[in-house]
């Protein structure tokens, strides 16, 4: 695979997105190039992999929001990314050492007020695509993430392109409709989205 051939896949979305992105991420010479840039910052094997995988996704973004200009190698831009990454997590890793933090395990954090309510948002977003069933919250996600109405339909095996359309049309209106007789969607959304 070439590097010209990841970034159209990248950029086309849905299964060709995600195919290029598990490609990227098992190509020896991206992944072992990556890899060396992050160690010879001084990060352990663990770190390394750990960084890795955030380089991948953070690539597969960038290209998604055209940010990738395929000036130069891909490799280069990739290790630019890890060489960032790196110096964020050392610098991190020194803050929570000056602060004697560097035992602490996340889940003892306080979560701030506004993370609060968006994880409160995301658990009733889910819980109204949970209420419209199985086909729709599948439909829903898959089209969110950029996949194709055919990709959709040959994921979920429904009938046609153009059933499928009209599946995501109906599940949306029935969206919207839960949204609409749910109060207290209503104020989360306009606590996060409209009073700012």
């Amino acid at each position: 695979m070439t590097d010209l051939s990841i970034y159209q896949d990248l950029l086309a979305g849905g299964q060709a997105h995600d195919r290029a992105l598990s490609l990227l991420f098992r190509h020896d010479t991206y992944r072992e190039g990556v890899l060396a840039t992050i160690r010879s910052k001084g990060l352990n094997q663990a770190e390394a992999y750990e960084l890795w995988t955030e380089v991948v996704i953070e690539f597969g973004s960038l290209v998604r929001r055209k940010k990738y200009q395929e000036s130069g190698t891909m490799l280069a831009f990739l290790k630019n990314i890890a060489r960032f990454k790196a110096l964020n997590y050392l610098r991190d890793r020194r803050s929570k050492e000056k602060l004697g933090l560097e035992d602490y395990q996340l889940e003892n954090l306080t979560i701030k007020e506004e993370d609060l309510g968006s994880l409160e948002l995301a658990q009733i977003i889910d819980g109204m695509l949970g209420r419209l069933g199985e086909t729709c919250k599948s439909v829903l996600s898959l089209w969110s993430r950029g996949y194709s109405m055919k990709e959709i339909q040959e994921q979920l095996k429904l009938i046609s392109e153009a059933a499928t359309r009209k599946r995501k049309h109906n599940c949306m209106k029935k969206l919207l409709s839960n949204v609409e007789e749910s109060k207290e969607m209503q104020d989360l959304l306009k606590l996060h989205y409209f009073d700012q």
